[in-house]
């Protein structure tokens, strides 16, 4: 009679085979991990010196005189988006179909929470219309409005309302001046066309084609500037039929822009769009001696992998 044995597990070269698939599946995950933590480090730091080289261009455009001495301060001259945009369906919107959201934040917080320059250069005389709208699921406090002539997250002027009063302001180095204001409604849920007319150093706000507020400031350093959709204290808002008239006349009703998306003409990438992104900026008499030369280092620092990244680029400027 034959006896027959049944053999269980597996030979050892079954073994060695598969250890050795392992180990090259091991080898395969731990290059592609490299590769792309490698893509990503080079994405940001080409992002980080590409916004550090933009600072510098833009501070060339400053007068030596303007450029006070500082030691690892703010960046200056380079507005930076801020927020969570995109295109949304509404079907309230005074357009259709489309409008320009500002998400609502993971995280509630205050201050300014959104930022979305609107697109070309410098405008200093023009009309600016757009239609803003607060939706019930923001946060008691909220406040929405525009920024104009705006240099920086520190330096511009600023047209905003609440649920009670419209105010017009000044923010120079960050410490904000009240120019106007007075008690006005705003309900949630509806929308509201500000209108803002710059002229020299005069200042019209309208809402709803009724004037409301008049202004005026004379400062040189505010004579042009950028301007921007602005949201305050997390508010989570939609805007739409954006224009400006300065000479000719542009808008934006986002109507023709994919949903999910921010536009193209919209897009702007900042400091923000590195992890934990920070800008430095130091300013500094050419060898502490020569006032009339200022020696420049532009810093951005950002994490990865809880390791601190930095780029820095440096010049002189002089007048």
């Amino acid at each position: 009679m034959i006896k027959t044995t049944n053999i269980f597990g597996n030979s050892l070269i079954e073994s060695i085979v598969a250890i050795s698939v392992v180990s090259f599946l091991i080898m395969i995950f731990a290059a592609s991990y490299t590769i792309i933590t490698t893509n990503k480090y080079l994405k940001h730091k080409n992002l980080a010196l590409n916004l550090a080289a933009e600072e510098i261009e833009a501070l060339r455009g400053i007068p030596i005189s303007g450029l006070s001495n500082r030691t690892n301060g703010d960046f200056i001259e380079v507005p930076y988006n801020i927020g969570t945009w995109q295109v949304s369906a509404s079907a309230s919107a005074p357009s259709l179909p489309n409008v320009y959201s500002l998400n609502l934040p993971a995280a509630i917080s205050t201050g300014i929470t959104g930022i979305a320059t609107v697109p070309g250069f410098d405008f200093d005389d023009y009309t600016f219309e757009t239609q803003i709208k607060n939706l019930p699921d923001s946060p008691s406090n909220w406040r929405a409005g525009v920024l104009f002539r705006l240099h920086d997250i520190n330096n511009y002027y600023k047209v905003y309302f609440n649920s009670t009063n419209l105010y017009v302001s000044k923010n120079v180095s960050g410490t904000e001046t009240n120019l106007n204001s007075k008690l006005k409604s705003f309900s949630t849920n509806t929308w509201y066309e500000l209108k803002i007319v710059a002229l020299d150093n005069s200042f019209e706000i309208y809402i709803d084609d009724l004037l409301e507020l008049s202004a005026s400031d004379v400062d040189e350093n505010f004579a042009s500037g950028k301007i921007a959709l602005l949201g305050i204290n997390s508010i989570h808002a939609e805007y739409d039929d954006a224009s400006i008239t300065s000479g000719s006349a542009q808008t934006w009703n986002f109507d023709s822009d994919a949903v999910g998306t921010t536009p193209s003409q919209w897009k702007r990438f900042g400091l923000n769009d590195l992890p934990a992104g920070i800008g430095k900026l130091t300013i500094q008499d050419y060898e502490d001696t020569y006032s009339d030369i200022k020696d420049i280092t532009a810093r951005i620092e950002w994490t990865e992998r809880n390791i601190t990244k930095a780029v820095e680029l440096k010049t002189l400027l002089a007048e």
